[in-house]
This record gives C-alpha cells, sequence and structure tokens, in this order.
C-alpha cells in the first residue's frame, strides 16, 4: 500500500500457493462486496486459460481459492474450462458487479452474481457487434453515470502495436456505441466535469 505512490509498505503474499490453483497466475482484480462485506479476488490462469475466484474479509488477504472453474459460469466459457481471456471487473453503485471479457475473438459484458462469483448469464447478445474480435486487455469503468469500454485489437504486445476503440453506454450491458480510437487523433471520451477534475 502507498499513500503517495512513493513509499510503499508490503503486506506479504495475498493469495498463498496452498489456496490458489497450481497454474500460472495473472491479471488478478479485485472488487470489494458490499453485501457479503468481503474482498472478491478474479484471476486468470494458464494453462487452459481460464478465471478462478478467491475471497478474503482483508483487501491484504490471505485470499483463499473458492471457484476453480469460473470460468465455466460464462456464455463462452469454451469446453472444459477454457480458452477465456482478458477481463475488467466494476462494481455499480447499487452494488451489481460485472465483467467485461475476451474469448474466442469474442467481448462481451456479462453481470456476475449478487456474490461476485460467477456469471449470471445476464447479457445483450452473444458478442457485443461494435466490440473488435480478437482483442486483449479490455477495461470496463463508470464515469459521470455513463459506462465506458476501452479495448484493444489483438495483439498489443505484437511488434506492430494494437489499436484500442474507446465505447460508451447508458447501461453496462449495452448497447454499447463506437467513439472513436485511443491516440489516434481528439481523445474520443467527453470531458470530465470541473467539480469532478
Amino acid at each position: 500500500t502507498s499513500k503517495d505512490l512513493l513509499a510503499w509498505t508490503p503486506h506479504g503474499n495475498v493469495l498463498p500457493e496452498s489456496n490458489r490453483v497450481d497454474a500460472i497466475l495473472f491479471s488478478p482484480k479485485v472488487l470489494f462486496n458490499r453485501r457479503t462485506a468481503t474482498y472478491v479476488l478474479w484471476y486468470n490462469f494458464v494453462p487452459h486459460y481460464s478465471y478462478a475466484v478467491a475471497t478474503s474479509k482483508s483487501p491484504y488477504g490471505p485470499f483463499t481459492t473458492v471457484n476453480r472453474t469460473a470460468g465455466s459460469s460464462f456464455r463462452f466459457g469454451f469446453p472444459a474450462n477454457s480458452d477465456i481471456g482478458d477481463f475488467s471487473v466494476w462494481a455499480d453503485d447499487d452494488g451489481a458487479g460485472y465483467m467485461l471479457y475476451s474469448s474466442h475473438a469474442h467481448c462481451q459484458v456479462e453481470e456476475l452474481t449478487d456474490d461476485y462469483l460467477s456469471s449470471t448469464w445476464a447479457t445483450t447478445s452473444r458478442s457485443s457487434p461494435v466490440f473488435p474480435h480478437g482483442n486483449e486487455a479490455p477495461a470496463l469503468f463508470k464515469r459521470e453515470g455513463r459506462w465506458f469500454a476501452l479495448v484493444s485489437e489483438s495483439c498489443c504486445y505484437c511488434e506492430a502495436g494494437g489499436k484500442v476503440h474507446a465505447y460508451s453506454a447508458e447501461k453496462p450491458l449495452g448497447p454499447w456505441t463506437y467513439l472513436g480510437e485511443i491516440a489516434a487523433g481528439p481523445n474520443p471520451l467527453p470531458p470530465i466535469s470541473p467539480q469532478i477534475a
């Protein structure tokens, strides 16, 4: 933790080996669930490219994995709980949780269960038709009452890089409207209100 991003205090391993999937882990993200007063940690793992979920009463952990096959709960969690890609999670003002994730060249937003441990399958369509097919590192967030998604084309780590596209919606499940490409001209995102800036 840090108060100034310069001095940091270590808090140890938040997900001990005995409490996690025996695999290579990456892209952890945490939401606080107000209903259960629990911190919920989602993470990717390989092999298989899937999701697991861990919980803790403290943001410092230790977290205990409670769902090792969370990928299977998603509409596009392909056979054997595999081949689900990068993701982003966000909790709305009313406590509802959402995940923007990629799988088999689809990019989709689904609502999480009340405990944030899996997907409800609630979504708008098979894949939002405006999101690019083939994508990495999506980001989902809400600002001034509107939802925004940043989605890159594959592959952001390739030599040629990847474009990042911005989208907005009135509701997290869409419909989504394309705003433009980040860093390819004027900023496509609306300006922040003066009282927030």
